[in-house]
Protein backbone atom coordinates (compact mmCIF):
# COMPACT_ATOMS: atom_id res chain seq x y z
CA UNK A 1 0.00 0.00 0.00
CA UNK A 2 3.06 2.36 0.50
CA UNK A 3 4.12 2.21 -3.13
CA UNK A 4 0.88 2.83 -4.20
CA UNK A 5 0.74 6.06 -2.30
CA UNK A 6 4.65 7.03 -3.18
CA UNK A 7 4.09 8.37 -6.44
CA UNK A 8 1.37 10.60 -5.92
CA UNK A 9 2.97 11.82 -2.67
CA UNK A 10 5.94 12.90 -4.62
CA UNK A 11 4.09 14.75 -7.54
CA UNK A 12 2.28 16.74 -4.80
CA UNK A 13 5.22 17.71 -3.61
CA UNK A 14 7.24 18.40 -6.40
CA UNK A 15 4.17 21.36 -7.16
CA UNK A 16 4.49 22.40 -3.15
CA UNK A 17 8.95 22.75 -3.42
CA UNK A 18 10.15 22.31 -7.26
CA UNK A 19 13.40 20.24 -6.12
CA UNK A 20 13.92 19.96 -10.09
CA UNK A 21 15.47 23.83 -9.86
CA UNK A 22 17.56 23.61 -6.68
CA UNK A 23 21.48 23.17 -7.44
CA UNK A 24 23.04 24.64 -10.46
CA UNK A 25 22.92 22.96 -14.13
CA UNK A 26 25.03 22.88 -16.90
CA UNK A 27 24.03 24.94 -19.95
CA UNK A 28 25.38 25.74 -23.50
CA UNK A 29 25.46 29.52 -24.08
CA UNK A 30 22.92 30.04 -27.38
CA UNK A 31 23.90 33.70 -27.46
CA UNK A 32 24.29 36.40 -25.84
CA UNK A 33 23.47 40.23 -25.23
CA UNK A 34 26.23 42.35 -23.89
CA UNK A 35 24.31 45.50 -23.36
CA UNK A 36 21.70 43.80 -21.23
CA UNK A 37 24.29 41.62 -19.67
CA UNK A 38 21.62 38.38 -20.25
CA UNK A 39 21.92 34.76 -22.06
CA UNK A 40 20.04 32.52 -23.91
CA UNK A 41 20.86 28.78 -23.19
CA UNK A 42 19.81 24.89 -23.05
CA UNK A 43 20.02 22.39 -20.62
CA UNK A 44 22.89 19.76 -21.36
CA UNK A 45 21.24 17.02 -19.54
CA UNK A 46 18.79 14.98 -20.39
CA UNK A 47 16.49 16.48 -17.98
CA UNK A 48 13.01 18.46 -17.70
CA UNK A 49 14.70 21.47 -17.40
CA UNK A 50 13.73 24.42 -19.36
CA UNK A 51 15.55 26.61 -21.78
CA UNK A 52 16.52 29.86 -20.36
CA UNK A 53 16.25 33.15 -21.97
CA UNK A 54 17.28 36.60 -21.32
CA UNK A 55 18.76 34.85 -18.40
CA UNK A 56 21.17 37.52 -15.92
CA UNK A 57 24.23 37.51 -15.84
CA UNK A 58 25.85 39.57 -12.89
CA UNK A 59 29.33 40.17 -12.28
CA UNK A 60 29.84 43.36 -9.94
CA UNK A 61 32.12 45.84 -12.10
CA UNK A 62 32.07 43.89 -15.16
CA UNK A 63 30.21 43.40 -18.31
CA UNK A 64 30.87 40.16 -20.27
CA UNK A 65 31.29 38.89 -23.82
CA UNK A 66 30.44 34.71 -23.60
CA UNK A 67 31.42 33.06 -26.81
CA UNK A 68 27.97 30.50 -27.88
CA UNK A 69 28.88 27.16 -27.06
CA UNK A 70 30.65 28.12 -23.77
CA UNK A 71 29.05 25.59 -20.55
CA UNK A 72 27.70 27.81 -17.76
CA UNK A 73 26.36 26.67 -14.30
CA UNK A 74 22.55 28.04 -13.89
CA UNK A 75 21.07 27.99 -10.52
CA UNK A 76 17.32 29.47 -9.90
CA UNK A 77 16.68 31.74 -7.15
CA UNK A 78 14.09 30.74 -4.76
CA UNK A 79 13.90 27.16 -6.62
CA UNK A 80 12.22 29.37 -8.70
CA UNK A 81 11.83 28.20 -12.88
CA UNK A 82 11.07 32.10 -13.55
CA UNK A 83 14.19 33.62 -11.62
CA UNK A 84 17.16 32.19 -13.50
CA UNK A 85 20.61 33.36 -13.55
CA UNK A 86 24.27 32.26 -14.19
CA UNK A 87 25.94 30.63 -11.21
CA UNK A 88 29.51 29.76 -13.01
CA UNK A 89 30.76 31.12 -16.08
CA UNK A 90 33.09 29.76 -18.19
CA UNK A 91 36.58 28.32 -17.00
CA UNK A 92 38.45 29.07 -20.64
CA UNK A 93 39.30 32.03 -21.05
CA UNK A 94 39.16 32.13 -24.84
CA UNK A 95 35.70 31.27 -24.06
CA UNK A 96 35.16 35.18 -22.71
CA UNK A 97 34.70 37.50 -25.94
CA UNK A 98 35.02 40.53 -24.27
CA UNK A 99 35.31 42.33 -20.74
CA UNK A 100 33.94 45.92 -20.18
CA UNK A 101 35.46 47.42 -16.71
CA UNK A 102 32.70 49.40 -15.10
CA UNK A 103 33.04 52.42 -13.17
CA UNK A 104 35.52 55.38 -12.73
CA UNK A 105 37.99 53.84 -10.44
CA UNK A 106 38.89 50.92 -13.00
CA UNK A 107 42.23 51.97 -14.27
CA UNK A 108 43.91 51.12 -17.47
CA UNK A 109 45.71 52.00 -20.77
CA UNK A 110 44.02 52.46 -24.06
CA UNK A 111 45.17 52.34 -27.02
CA UNK A 112 46.10 56.16 -28.26
CA UNK A 113 47.02 57.03 -24.62
CA UNK A 114 50.17 58.71 -23.84
CA UNK A 115 52.43 56.33 -21.21
CA UNK A 116 56.06 57.10 -19.09
CA UNK A 117 58.42 54.12 -18.54
CA UNK A 118 61.12 55.06 -16.39
CA UNK A 119 64.73 52.83 -17.01
CA UNK A 120 66.32 52.31 -13.47
CA UNK A 121 69.91 53.24 -13.38
CA UNK A 122 72.32 50.06 -13.98
CA UNK A 123 69.24 48.21 -15.48
CA UNK A 124 70.13 48.24 -19.36
CA UNK A 125 73.15 46.01 -20.92
CA UNK A 126 73.72 46.81 -24.53
CA UNK A 127 75.85 44.45 -26.74
CA UNK A 128 77.66 45.48 -30.05
CA UNK A 129 80.29 43.95 -31.52
CA UNK A 130 81.85 41.95 -28.63
CA UNK A 131 81.79 45.31 -26.42
CA UNK A 132 79.01 46.16 -23.84
CA UNK A 133 77.71 48.62 -21.77
CA UNK A 134 75.61 48.83 -19.04
CA UNK A 135 73.10 51.94 -18.26
CA UNK A 136 71.69 54.33 -17.96
CA UNK A 137 73.87 56.18 -15.25
CA UNK A 138 70.74 58.18 -13.46
CA UNK A 139 66.82 56.81 -14.24
CA UNK A 140 66.37 57.27 -17.06
CA UNK A 141 62.10 58.30 -17.72
CA UNK A 142 60.73 57.08 -21.40
CA UNK A 143 57.36 58.72 -22.87
CA UNK A 144 55.68 56.86 -25.85
CA UNK A 145 52.47 56.21 -26.78
CA UNK A 146 49.56 52.75 -26.89
CA UNK A 147 50.06 51.76 -30.46
CA UNK A 148 47.93 48.93 -30.60
CA UNK A 149 45.57 46.85 -27.86
CA UNK A 150 43.41 43.98 -27.26
CA UNK A 151 39.72 44.01 -28.25
CA UNK A 152 38.50 42.08 -25.09
CA UNK A 153 39.02 44.85 -22.37
CA UNK A 154 37.39 48.01 -22.47
CA UNK A 155 36.09 50.32 -19.81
Amino acid sequence: MGDRLAEPFRRAVERVNPVTYAGAWRYSVVSCDFDSQTIDALPLAATEMPPVTACPMRVPGLKLDIAPGSIVLIGFAENSPTMPYVAQYPQDPAEILRVHILGETARNAREGDTVRVTIPSGSLTLAVSGASATGPSAPLDITGTITSGSDKVSS
